[in-house]
């Protein structure tokens, strides 16, 4: 592990030990908020930070990855805290006859209003000024975060996860997005925390299952401990074929790889 990633796993650990501390009442918010502050950007400027390892990508266990459902599936709840809230001056939402989408688009413009933001027809800069005017909208902010994720930006991605559960810490989708970046960047013991916390706050909740299952499986071993929440995830009766075509590789592949799920 090099220097800067020691650096933002401590920050990492210091924020959840300040987030424990806000709610048992031992630290008023002011203070909190400017420690918070201080840990984010410790956290963000190391995972910024070239590896002086060498090494690139996610710090993961070796020959395993993340599986993507978590980016494609999830999003759905994030079109739906969207649309309907933001409004943006036409000259930020135009965009080009056939624009590329990227994934996040709102479901449908409520009647009678004007068109909402779609998170794809605005670049990065642009979004961050709506969530900057709009902190309370958290939709808006996730979608931030995930395009964040998808490009590998980290730091950034984490700096929005954490404001989100600064303003939701009781929010199952926020704990969810958290947990996956996490399991991302090597932080197992947070992750499943915050995959576990999902799951008490949603226990029916698809998406904390199966980012908790990737935790066990890519992130502790717990092949078995994985494999339990997979089976779980299967005998739902709402799984698109798609999905379930997902968690039976999952399974498929941790029970027949020695080295985990990938």
């Amino acid at each position: 592990m090099s220097r800067d990633d020691e650096i933002a796993d401590q920050a990492l650990q210091d924020i959840l030990e300040l987030e424990a501390q806000v709610a048992g009442g031992e630290i008023d918010e002011e203070r909190a908020r400017r420690m918070r502050r201080h840990y984010v950007c410790v956290a963000a400027e190391a995972m910024a930070s070239p590896d002086d390892t060498g090494s690139s990508g996610p710090r993961i266990p070796a020959g395993r990855a993340p599986r993507p459902w978590t980016l494609a599936y999830v999003l759905g709840a994030t079109v739906a805290l969207v649309a309907g809230i933001i409004v943006l001056p036409a000259s930020i939402v135009e965009r080009p006859e056939g624009g590329a989408v990227t994934g996040i688009e709102p479901m449908a413009d409520a009647p009678g209003e004007a068109p909402v933001v779609d998170p794809a027809a605005v670049d990065d800069e642009q979004l961050e000024q709506v969530v900057a005017e709009n902190p309370e909208v958290i939709g808006m902010r996730l979608a931030l975060a995930d395009r964040y994720v998808a490009a590998g930006d980290h730091g950034a991605a984490m700096r929005h996860y954490l404001e989100a559960v600064r303003l939701r810490p009781d929010d199952p989708q926020v704990r969810t997005r958290l947990a996956w970046l996490l399991l991302t960047i090597g932080q197992t013991g947070p992750a499943l925390e915050n995959a576990d916390r999902a799951l008490a706050l949603s226990p029916g909740s698809p998406d904390a299952a199966w980012v908790r299952a990737n935790v066990l499986i890519d992130g502790t071993g717990d092949v078995p401990g994985g494999v339990g929440v997979l089976d779980g995830l299967l005998a739902r009766p709402d799984l698109t074929p798609d999905i379930r075509s997902q968690v039976e590789d999952l399974r498929r592949r941790a029970l027949t790889d020695p080295g985990g799920g990938q």
